[in-house]
């Protein structure tokens, strides 16, 4: 082994020497010669999710000695797990390894798997949500003495506190490979001569050892009168090595009631939409047979479940406007269409009412009939839905004016969100925020003379089911919707991937096959008395809903130091959405009669939680991939692209070259934003003797482009 003098440390050759992994690999995860007080060191990079640096670990030399074996260095950074870098590649496949010790995680990584490593048994507490959210399954490796036990019991705990919703294995080398006694992974390694595929069959052997769904009954935390029985485990997957794919959120449809897991059996078959698309696009329709009939006390105020959602994916192949179409159909369109009827004919009957006073002083004529509305047209434009809210409005016992349900449909939801930007359409979003909160609405500027001048909504309500693209969706995103809060009240469900494919003569509904949730729909809509309003929470669920609050709470106060502080206000929403669901789900559990009126319990606040963690988790990936930057920065940054591409270019090349006129208005908007970003240091501008702008480039700094020409690259720590 190629170890320096006794003091003098060690190098990065002499660590992987001893370990047996290249060099190269150890460079490309972030391992590094160091100095450290004079002497030589190897040093672990780590990275935090935004591509900042982290903290490194310092490892002074191999076997134990006089003072410690591992130091920090770099104080000014925040601490994290090595390997987040492999988080794109562990949403791919699902899971994780999860390591005590780097050289475990090394050596996990050198063989194909994604893997995290913990720099000790007791640093469980650098584990986030964020850096497991979206993973299906976590293995976490077990060294063969009691600090592998104590590690083990302390990610449990840390994983529990989280709220992480996976599976957990615990995976624990064997007590000798090849007549060689070993400890950890790195031990198997090298019993196994280095042999990948060798090494492979040890580790998927020993794949089946602990497992415990997380996170775990809240009865291990708190006392509760009964705790439901355990089933045992199913045999957990055998572990796959095959090439990374692109994997979606996992959605937890077997944690949904069995009313509406029925629904989604039902309507799968004939649907070519995915499942996560079919449930969401028809929360919102749930939540308005409910509207303000029935609420849960959150604090001083009242919760009322006013759903907002959109489902994002690929044009035509994700099918989802099949999803908004199913779910309008087996809920609120059947008495939509009763409620025209019985207009047109009131209508009708009033008409000729006037007809006939004209001609006799003995008739005489009732008040005009107003529209009764649950589903309003997705056309119509905010004078009208506002005006027809108020002519819908009920005087409460209590003397406040509340609107009692409210549902639209948008099958693009992009051009919903376009036309709130035209200047006769200010403020509308605020009156819809406030909708959407059942707060107080006061629009003045209402229909044409005295007709309704002024509608006063004391409670307002809306729920809003939505569709689009990923791309129409960004193009329709302002600057100040995430941090103004508009955006972060939809609960978003995306698919990546759609596996399935369209048949040429798609499987027809039968006319009955929904009548059974159509009736399940219309008990709720035509709301009891026993539904009707304030419900509790059951101990059991008040327990189940802390916890995974608690956890979501400790998450977001990571996201500042992460630097992902956009997605606060997404979690701060979904963590209310959960009671909101909840209460959904209880109202119809009662209706169904599988649970007791006027009280949620564990069952359905269970499934709320499954549901709003989904929903948290794909908001993480709708910020990252379609509204994590403002319009001028994604034009910014097409700009660069082009510049680094072709070099610099006249405003005409550039225009052609960046393909702008997909998204300026004109040449006026393209120069204004040419000048903010030279301005900015951005870009560099030679101008003509009267100021126009006659050639663009990238700055130049010491003979190499600036940042700007590599902002978009990002590479894991120490990589070549």
């Amino acid at each position: 082994m190629a170890m320096k003098a006794p003091g003098a440390g060690f190098t990065l050759a002499a660590y992987a020497e001893a370990k047996g992994i290249p060099v190269e690999h150890l460079r490309r995860n972030g391992v590094i010669d160091i100095t450290y007080r004079g002497r030589s060191a190897v040093g672990f990079r780590t990275q935090l999710l935004d591509g900042s640096a982290g903290r490194t670990h310092v490892r002074l030399r191999l076997e134990p000695g006089d003072g410690p074996r591992f130091v920090w260095a770099d104080e000014d950074r925040p601490q994290a797990p090595w390997g987040l870098w492999h988080r794109k590649q562990a949403l791919a496949r699902g899971r994780v390894w999860l390591a005590e010790g780097e050289t475990d995680g090394l050596v996990l990584s050198l063989v194909g798997e994604p893997a995290y490593a913990l720099p000790g048994k007791d640093r469980a507490d650098l584990l986030e949500l964020a850096h497991v959210e979206g993973l299906r399954e976590l293995y976490v490796t077990q060294d063969r003495d009691q600090a592998g036990e104590e590690f083990v019991r302390l990610v449990r705990d840390r994983l529990n506190r989280l709220g992480w919703n996976g599976t957990l294995y615990v995976v624990r080398p064997p007590a000798e490979v090849g007549g060689h006694p070993v400890k950890d992974w790195g031990d198997v390694w090298l019993a196994v001569g280095r042999d990948r595929e060798r090494f492979l069959r040890v580790l998927s052997e020993l794949a089946e050892g602990e497992r415990y769904s997380l996170p775990e009954a809240v009865a291990q935390a708190h006392e509760v009168e009964e705790a439901a029985p355990v089933a045992p485990p199913d045999p957990p997957p055998a572990i796959e090595h095959g090439p990374v794919e692109r994997q979606d959120v996992p959605y937890p449809l077997d944690r949904l009631p069995d009313w509406l897991q029925d629904y989604v059996r039902i309507v799968r078959p004939v649907a070519a939409s995915p499942t996560p698309f079919l449930v969401t696009a028809l929360l919102p329709f749930l939540s308005a047979a409910i509207g303000t009939r029935a609420w849960v006390q959150h604090g001083s105020r009242p919760l009322y479940p006013s759903l907002w959602t959109a489902i994002l994916g690929p044009s035509t192949i994700a099918a989802k406007s099949t999803a908004l179409d199913l779910a309008e159909s087996a809920t609120v369109r059947p008495i939509q269409q009763e409620f025209d009827r019985r207009y047109r004919e009131a209508e009708a009957a009033w008409r000729e009412a006037k007809r006939q006073a004209r001609h006799s002083d003995d008739v005489e004529v009732p008040d005009r009939p107003a529209e009764r509305r649950l589903l309003y047209p997705s056309d119509v434009t905010w004078e009208r839905l506002i005006r027809l809210m108020g002519l819908n409005a009920e005087e409460a016992p209590d003397g406040t004016t509340r609107t009692p349900y409210a549902m639209v449909s948008f099958p693009e939801i992009a051009a919903f969100l376009n036309s709130l930007k035209r200047k006769y359409a200010a403020g509308v979003k605020e009156n819809l925020t406030a909708m959407y909160d059942c707060a107080r609405v006061d629009y003045g500027r209402v229909g044409q003379g005295d007709e309704s001048p002024r509608v006063v909504i004391d409670v307002g309500f809306l729920s809003i089911s939505g569709a689009s693209t990923p791309e129409w969706f960004t193009d329709a995103v302002e600057a100040g919707d995430v941090e103004g809060g508009f955006l972060p009240r939809f609960l978003y469900a995306k698919v990546e991937r759609i596996d399935g494919r369209r048949a040429a003569f798609p499987k027809r509904l039968e006319p009955d096959a929904l009548d059974g949730f159509r009736q399940l729909y219309r008990r709720v809509f035509e709301m009891p008395e026993r539904l009707r309003g304030e419900w509790g929470i059951d101990a059991e669920a008040r327990n189940l809903y802390e916890t995974w609050f608690n956890g979501v709470e400790d998450a977001l106060h990571g996201l500042h130091q992460d630097g992902r502080a956009k997605l606060i206000p997404f979690w701060a929403r979904a963590q209310e959405a959960a009671l909101k669901l909840a209460l959904v789900f209880a109202v119809f559990d009662a209706a169904a009669g599988n649970g007791r009126a006027g009280v949620i319990g564990a069952a359905a606040m269970r499934a709320a939680v499954a549901q709003a963690d989904y929903h948290r988790q794909v908001a993480e990936r709708v910020l990252q991939a379609d509204v994590a930057e403002t319009r001028q920065e994604r034009l910014e940054k097409i700009i660069v692209r082009a510049l680094e591409r072709h070099g610099s270019l006249t405003p005409r090349d550039l225009h052609r070259y960046a393909h702008l006129h997909r998204h300026v208005r004109d040449t006026y908007e393209r120069d204004a934003l040419l000048w903010s970003m030279a301005e900015a240091g951005v870009l560099t501008v030679r101008t003509d003797e009267r100021g126009n702008i006659v050639l663009v480039g990238l700055p130049v700094h010491g003979g190499e482009r600036g940042d700007m020409a590599t902002r978009d690259r990002s590479t894991a720590p120490g990589a070549a």
